[in-house]
Order: C-alpha cells, then sequence, then structure tokens
C-alpha cells in the first residue's frame, strides 16, 4: 500500500494549525504550542511523533535511539513524511510535492541519500529507509525503541 498526498496531508493539517484559520486550539494536543508576543495567543503547535525508534519532538529536534540527529529543513520534511505513511511507501513525486513542489525526483533521492549519511552517523547500521524497487518509492521501517 502507498501513501498518497492525500494520506499524508490530513495528518500534517490534524497536528499543525494555524491561529488565522478562526480554528480554536485544542490545547491538549498542542505540546509544544508557540506564542504571539504580542497577544499571547498560540501561533501553531507541532504534536510529537513517535515511531518505533524514531522521536520528532519539534521542527528541529529528531531523535533515533533517543540521540539527536540534525538535519536540514528538507531532509526533515522528508523523514517527516515517511514517518508518518507508518510503513506504507511513498513516491518520490509525492514526497516532491509534499516538500513544496518546485523540486525533481532526483532530488528526493540526493535528500534520502543524505538523511541515510546522516542517520548512520549517529547509529551505525541504520537500515530503516528502503527503496521499494520498480516503484519509484520509499519506506520507513519500523523498529522498537
Amino acid at each position: 500500500m502507498f501513501a498518497t498526498e492525500r494520506t499524508i496531508e490530513p495528518l500534517i493539517n490534524q497536528t499543525v494549525w494555524r491561529n488565522r484559520m478562526g480554528e480554536m486550539p485544542n490545547i491538549n494536543t498542542i505540546d509544544a504550542a508557540r506564542f504571539c508576543s504580542g497577544c499571547g495567543e498560540p501561533l501553531f503547535g507541532f504534536s510529537p511523533l513517535v515511531y518505533g525508534n524514531i522521536t520528532m519532538i519539534d521542527f528541529d529536534k529528531v531523535f533515533i535511539d533517543e540521540k539527536h540527529v540534525a538535519l536540514s529543513q528538507a531532509e526533515h520534511r522528508l523523514v517527516e513524511a515517511l514517518v508518518r505513511a507508518k510503513g506504507m511507501g511513498v513516491t518520490r513525486s509525492t514526497l516532491a510535492s509534499f516538500m513544496g513542489g518546485d523540486i525533481f525526483d532526483q532530488t528526493v533521492t540526493v535528500l534520502v541519500r543524505r538523511a541515510r549519511i546522516k542517520f548512520r552517523s549517529v547509529v551505525p547500521g541504520f537500515d530503516q529507509v528502503s527503496a521499494i524497487r520498480g516503484f519509484g518509492a520509499y519506506r520507513w521501517s519500523f523498529k522498537p525503541s
């Protein structure tokens, strides 16, 4: 089974919201709320994402086996999409559109390679991002913590 934009975007929209849309926040689901310095209203929130041995706490905090991994913004979006798919394959074109849409499929391949290098520098033998041959897709494999 493959994840598409339709299956990934609703998951993102459940955890990230903007106050200007008129939505009332549910404080129980917002663990890392950010507040406006002028009026004190929450601007957006990011609920921690945990899947096996990876934990994504905020936009710049990614932990694997409780070790911090420093990822670029593009690599973070890519890993977030793969983790949110929870083991389903995500095609390169879906990842490209999820990451902004103005990138080529080969750019996704390069970002996957760079993310693997960064994860392997922290956890030797890292093999949780696998390519699905013949489909141009990637999958994040579950590994218990």
